[in-house]
């Protein structure tokens, strides 16, 4: 190891040392009873003993908040010193009818004057007080509904997904009313069974026990406390300790169902190729469909969606992409949202070398349906009009947990035949095919032991396009297939965990040849034999393993994983996949400590992260990764976090795209971040990276300023930015062919920078009616020099620079003299200037629980040429100069519960 990485190992191990000389052990509870599991009860109460006002003066709420039995207190704190007794004390109680669940939440206050209430949009858990309920009712120990309510009355709710994850974009429809009084603040939640995927009950016994939490953040105390203890030894890990509750008798299954149909209108302009002239009007068009959810025996839930129209979900943020990875894309469309946990089978592991990242590996990628198409006009087209996304005509999904122990679930979905229009050089209006109608389709099926501490599951899913034209099927596989097994076991503080899979896709010998030598794969290359590329192929199968040993409890915490993806493994037309080829030894450790305010620091954090090494399956050296990090927090509320990594001299088989390997030498990065006191109505931040491979000429550094701030009770507004200044020596040009038809390789030095800016404010003139307005510009520009050429030597690749053998024409392009006796080479000219606006208004009302109108306007405008630089004024002025694409749209829901 060079003499900085043993420098910044000692750094590390002294400032480490230092640390836990001076760090008391974490504050201790002073009643240790409220840190050992408990149960609550909650009782049966008849219609109408409950009246959702924030009042809690029912008898029914009189009786069940003072008595012994039923009464939810003691509560510990999660901040700002974890198990200690909280500045207030905060009660709570739970009943339930035939149709829903009531919980009644009483938070004391020295000083009500102080609560923070600000009216802001639903699902906006900025700074404020707040109340939640979290519910496991699959009493899995895994995952939970999280409902919360300020004294404003405004919702939020989420899921939490695998213990440790959260997911904000699950919206239920349940109601809260909330109240402030002299001692304090009151809030009550009506909850629907239909709301809560519950575990089913045993025959006739409808008695069931869940999982449950009651979280309180107290926003001018600037702390925080639960019923079941959250504490830094717990890892990060959430449901699996929950206290119990019982009591709970499901309703009798009645077939209940929800149909929440929709309406809506859609301004939006076409081109001439659509409307057959240059009109430049843009007609109205009408649309309908709806949602249907209904309840089955055992606990099983139906959702179905025809048609689904998500015109009001937020625009994807703009980026260039130059690697030949994916952009992973986050899921937004509420029908995918909701229950979409269980279909998340998670093929990545906390990994990232020279950027190339494997957290986001996926075997069922909802956001392939609905994707864009991936065909193509022909080369002969002047002018084209793809469509920007397929359509979705309808989907399903039936998921629950039914007795046993037994968790399950089964989606589906069918999106349409797309079209693009395009003229030909001689005039003719022509349409071609770029997506065939393919059905997606995902299956999975949990079996739990040990009440959630060991668990054993199956998974599958298809996309199948069926049969496509001759010309797709020579584009695209026909079929892509996955199954796989997971387990996990869970011994005390220690976890083992497992998980293998194997896929299969199929389709034309041209299509699966694509599939073979495109990105992630690349098994055409010269020294990738053992990968065993066939062009005849049409069928290709590949397998995934991961295995993983993790301490999870306790203040030092680690884990180690080995991983493995065959050359041939390939989910991409269902899943997400950036990466094949590899083997990875990894490992993580971490050590965190909670202060008293005698100290500066209220906490800190000491790791090292996805440290590790990978190999090729054919022994080539791929990765060799360091990291450590240190995070901290002052009692000012004030804190930030500084990283660094080392990516060691390590071989690339991606970097000439189907060449072979080229080693690359070592690369050092860093980042730091910092924030402002978080309790404040205005917060900055900034986060900064940086990296640097002097060997190659690379170099990178950014910044991401950002302010969010509380304005008004009602108006709130966060701005951010983000500038990305690099140099990267070994950027991919193109491949040539020279004389002799061999392949030849260049790449080159690309100067790229970019800044894109963030604008985002919210006004609340209720807790059920919201302006949002959002905002995006984007620039960048990336200019290419100092070409160099791969030479093969063996097996591998070896950069040699061209000088003035590659030469700059007039017209921009690149001229590459091969000294073959050929005439010289010439790549287009690859610089690039890239302009983009997104922009959008959000008008919501929820006029009824799960009953909204949506008045949305958006607008795009998209430019780009070669200039290969910013000047920021003028690129400004030519983007408002690019004529916009504006949409509006107007879409009324209503549900309808018989």
């Amino acid at each position: 190891m060079p003499r900085l990485a043993f420098a910044l190992a000692a750094l590390l191990a002294a400032v480490l040392a230092i640390l836990l000389a001076t760090a008391p052990a974490s504050a201790q509870s002073v009643d240790s009873a409220r840190l050992r599991p408990r149960t609550a009860v909650a009782e049966r109460v008849h219609p109408g003993d409950v009246h959702i006002d924030g009042r809690l003066d029912e008898p029914s709420w009189q009786r069940l908040l003072t008595s012994p039995r039923t009464r939810i207190g003691d509560f510990t704190a999660h901040s700002p010193l974890p198990g200690t007794i909280p500045h207030d004390s905060t009660i709570a109680a739970i009943a339930f009818d035939d149709d829903a669940v009531y919980v009644a939440v009483r938070a004391y206050d020295s000083h009500p004057d102080s609560i923070v209430a600000p009216f802001m949009r639903r699902d906006d858990e900025s700074r404020a007080d707040w109340l939640f309920v979290e519910l496991d009712t699959r009493h899995d120990r895994r995952n939970a509904f999280s409902l919360g309510v300020n004294p404003r009355g405004v919702q939020v709710d989420g899921v939490w997904i695998d213990d440790v994850g959260y997911d904000y974009a699950w919206n239920g429809v349940w109601q809260a009313r909330t109240r402030v009084d002299s001692l304090g603040w009151t809030a009550e939640f009506r909850i629907p069974f239909s709301q809560l995927r519950s575990a089913a009950s045993s025959g006739d016994d409808r008695l069931v026990t869940w999982g449950l939490n009651i979280y309180r953040n107290n926003a001018h105390h600037s702390s925080s406390s639960d019923w079941a203890p959250r504490l830094p030894s717990h890892g990060g890990r959430v449901v699996s300790h929950f206290n119990d509750l019982v009591g709970i008798e499901l309703p009798r299954s009645s077939h209940a169902f929800e149909l929440t149909p929709y309406l809506s209108s859609q301004s939006s302009p076409h081109s001439a190729l659509v409307t057959g002239s240059p009109s430049t009007t843009h007609p109205a068009r009408a649309s309908a469909g709806g949602d249907v959810v209904a309840h089955l025996p055992s606990g099983l839930t139906l959702d179905a969606t025809i048609r689904p129209d998500f015109g009001q979900v937020e625009a994807d943020p703009s980026q260039i992409n130059l690697t030949t990875f994916e952009t992973f894309q986050a899921e937004r469309r509420p029908f995918f949202v909701n229950g979409g946990d269980l279909f998340h089978y998670d093929l990545g592991i906390p990994f990232t070398s020279r950027g190339d990242a494997f957290d986001s590996e996926q075997a069922f990628y909802t956001r392939r349906i609905g994707a864009p198409p991936r065909g193509s006009v022909p080369n002969s087209a002047i002018v084209a009009d793809v469509p920007l996304a397929t359509d979705v005509l309808a989907a399903a999904k039936i998921s629950g947990r039914i007795a046993g122990g037994w968790t399950v679930g089964a989606l589906a979905a069918q999106s349409a035949s797309t079209d693009a229009l395009y003229l030909d050089a001689s005039g003719r209006r022509l349409s071609t095919r770029v997506e065939p109608r393919t059905l997606a389709a995902a299956t999975r099926i949990i079996r739990d032991f040990r009440n959630g501490g060991s668990a054993i599951g199956v998974f599958a899913d298809i996309a199948d396009a069926g049969s496509s034209d001759a010309e797709l099927d020579t584009v695209l596989p026909r079929r892509s297939m996955f199954g796989g097994l997971d387990a996990r076991h869970r011994m005390g503080g220690y976890e083992a965990s497992a998980m293998a899979g194997a896929s299969m896709v199929d389709g034309d010998a041209r299509a699966l040849a694509r599939t073979q030598l495109g990105p992630g794969h690349f098994l055409g290359r010269l020294d990738a034999g053992y990968a065993k590329y066939d062009s005849t192929a049409t069928s290709i199968t590949g397998a995934i393993a991961r295995v993983k040993y993790a301490k999870i409890d306790g203040a030092f915490t680690w884990s180690a994983t080995g991983y493995a993806v065959s050359p041939t493994f390939d989910v991409g037309a269902a899943g997400f996949q950036r990466n094949a080829d590899w083997l990875v030894a990894l490992a993580s450790a971490s050590y965190h400590r909670d202060l008293d305010s005698t100290h500066r620091f209220r906490s800190w954090t000491v790791s090292t992260d996805g440290t590790g090494l990978g190999w090729s399956w054919g022994g080539e050296r791929r990765s060799v990764v360091t990291t450590a990090a240190i995070s901290g927090e002052l009692w000012n509320y004030r804190g930030g976090s500084l990283s660094l990594a080392r990516d060691g001299a390590a071989g690339s088989v991606e970097l000439l795209r189907g060449g072979p390997i080229v080693y690359l030498p070592s690369r050092w990065s860093a980042s730091a971040s910092a924030h402002s006191d978080s309790r404040e109505s205005t917060t900055l931040a900034l986060g900064t990276s940086a990296s640097r491979s002097a060997a190659t000429g690379s170099w990178s550094a950014g910044a991401s300023p950002s302010v969010t701030s509380r304005l008004s009770d009602r108006l709130s507004a966060n701005a951010s930015a983000d500038v990305q200044f690099a140099t990267d020596g070994v950027a991919y040009l193109a491949e040539l062919t020279d004389a002799s038809s061999a392949r030849r390789w260049t790449v080159a030095s690309l100067h790229s920078h970019s800044l894109s800016l963030v604008a985002r404010a919210d006004y609340s003139f209720s807790a059920n009616v919201t302006l949002q307005g959002y905002l995006q510009p984007y620039f960048g520009a990336g200019r290419y020099d100092n070409v160099k050429i791969a030479s093969v030597a063996g097996t591998r690749a070896v950069l040699a620079p061209l000088a003035s053998r590659a030469t700059r024409m007039t017209d921009g392009a690149i001229g590459i003299d091969l000294q073959d006796g050929a005439q010289a080479a010439r790549v287009s000219n690859p610089d690039y200037t890239v302009r983009e606006l997104h922009g959008s208004a959000v008008l919501r009302w929820e006029y009824l629980p799960g009953s909204e109108v949506y008045v949305v306007w958006t607008q795009s405008r998209s430019g780009a040429d070669t200039a290969g630089a910013l000047r920021l004024g003028a690129d400004a002025r030519e983007l408002f100069s690019i004529a916009p694409r504006n949409v509006f749209l107007v879409k009324l829901s209503y549900r309808i519960v018989p």
